[in-house]
């Protein structure tokens, strides 16, 4: 996977007044691939996002876990929730790990509220990037 490959997602949410993402490749106890998430992942941003997401863990060939990482994320809509688990569903099938990282407390409150830890775990963690 090169640098252009991670770049996918700061490309596809280029010019979102809402929304951005990026992704970091990690080494280490704590690598893999990190999608970091910042503003609002409504409708129209998981719509933008999911084929970037998708398409990167497929190509993913590192070490096998990917890591959403939420601290910036301020707003996060049904549609975001049902990104993150398709993202869930297709690093499972590649046989990663997935965890959600440091949720800010409104975002973490519609995850609870819609049962999402249940089958996804989450991570609080000092801000390393």
């Amino acid at each position: 996977m090169n640098e252009t490959d991670l770049d996918a997602l700061e490309r596809a949410t280029h010019g979102m007044k809402h929304f951005s993402a990026r992704a970091v490749a990690r080494d280490g106890v704590e690598g893999g691939l990190r999608i970091h998430l910042e503003g609002y992942l409504d409708g129209d941003a998981a719509g933008t996002l999911m084929p970037a997401v998708m398409a990167l863990i497929e190509k993913w060939d590192g070490q096998p876990r990917v890591v959403f990482v939420l601290d910036k994320l301020e707003y996060i809509s049904s549609l975001g929730v049902g990104m993150l688990i398709t993202a869930k569903a297709v690093a499972r099938e590649r046989g990663f790990a997935h965890a959600l990282e440091n949720s800010p407390p409104p975002v973490r409150h519609v995850l609870e509220l819609l049962g999402v830890f249940t089958y996804m775990s989450m991570q609080d963690r000092p801000s390393t990037e």
